[in-house]
């Protein structure tokens, strides 16, 4: 990294604990008494004043369609803007709340306001499987957007901290499925940036966040590479290699591919290698009944659709968590919304492409 090359936006300004109840009280009385509003949740945590954003959920009947739902941004508030990160308010139907913990660990919706509602637990064993998903869902996502940082001339002071933040997350994921103590060391050392942000000069400030960067960077491909070569207990039912190729690009810039795990960059596409026998996780998203399921499979090309690899009862969880994704893109998708997706959000704007648009992307990333 030319770390003189680098120029730092979007710095954080000290904020106190009294401003993120002052931020949730004004989402509060924004939302509460809308039309169609079920309850009101905060799903996040607040340990870096100032680091640290506001995660909203709402709770939403998709029986009504109001008129307010045409702008679901923070913007109404410039406190509450800053708060949520300048995102948007996430919108989950009744039944997708309560089954919240299928999609992911760590989902500890916190009530703000309206109905108290009860969520389904699962078990030591499908929580194993969520973790595993996880992994695959999240950490070389969030690789790639690490290498975007590396790469750029121009880094978001937030956004950066809130991606760090985010691996450190994972990768301590990575630790509890398969024992990798560097992701611990990792989380460890991003909360102590996190928290001391404030008590550094500029200089100080800039050295940390492009050292974390470079950090990032290293100790993410490691965890990838260890995760691969591992075979979790219950993931596999046969993890021979299988030559059948697979690619996927769930978002311009990224492509997943079979091969040797490895990361390249091409034409300005991130393109990571995915062992077969892991590719088989994206096979089984593809293969579901749902507009979630169909527009996964439009942006993959592989020859081999069955995810024979794969353990039968963890392609019986990802069934499950798939289809409470797919209920919350179709109940978004209902209402007319382009943004407010819990998950699978970067595939909303592929729900309006036509015939020829997916055939493009198949031939582009063909070329990759």
């Amino acid at each position: 990294m030319d770390r003189d090359s680098k120029t730092l936006t979007q710095r954080p300004r000290p904020l106190s604990l009294e401003d993120y109840e002052e931020g949730r009280e004004r989402i509060v009385d924004h939302f509460a008494d809308r039309e169609g509003v079920i309850g009101i949740y905060d799903y996040g945590t607040v340990k870096h004043p100032g680091i640290s954003d506001l995660d909203v959920m709402l709770v939403f009947d998709p029986k009504t369609r109001p008129d307010w739902l045409d702008n679901l941004s923070s913007s109404f508030d410039p406190l509450v803007d800053e708060l949520v990160g300048r995102g948007n308010i996430i919108i989950l139907d009744l039944d997708t709340f309560r089954r919240i913990h299928y999609v992911d660990p760590g989902l500890e919706a916190q009530h703000l306001a309206g109905k108290n509602i009860s969520q389904q637990t699962i078990g030591p064993e499908m929580q194993n499987y969520r973790n595993y998903a996880s992994i695959m869902d999240w950490l070389p996502e969030r690789l790639y957007q690490v290498e975007r940082l590396y790469n750029s001339g121009t880094i978001p002071v937030m956004r950066a901290l809130q991606l760090l933040k985010s691996l450190g997350y994972s990768l301590r994921i990575v630790h509890d499925a398969i024992g990798y103590q560097d992701g611990i060391a990792f989380a460890g050392y991003v909360e102590n940036v996190r928290a001391s942000w404030f008590d550094h000069s500029d200089v100080d400030r800039r050295r940390e966040m492009l050292g974390a960067i470079e950090r990032a960077r290293q100790v993410g491909y490691q965890a990838l590479l260890e995760w691969f070569r591992a075979s979790p207990d219950g993931m596999f039912e046969d993890f021979e290699e299988d030559p059948t190729p697979g690619i996927l690009s769930y978002f311009d810039g990224l492509v997943y591919s079979t091969g040797k795990f490895g990361v390249d960059e091409q034409d300005g596409w991130t393109c990571i290698g995915i062992p077969s026998p892991w590719f088989d996780h994206y096979r089984a998203y593809a293969n579901h009944e749902s507009r979630l399921g169909v527009l996964i499979r439009r942006s993959m090309v592989s020859k081999r659709k069955n995810p024979t690899a794969l353990n039968k009862k963890y392609i019986s969880y990802l069934g499950q968590k798939i289809t409470v994704c797919a209920k919350n893109f179709r109940c978004v998708k209902s209402l007319s919304l382009e943004s407010g997706v819990f998950r699978f959000g970067f595939l909303v704007n592929r729900d309006n492409w036509d015939v020829q648009e997916f055939y493009a992307l198949h031939e582009r990333i063909k070329e990759l």
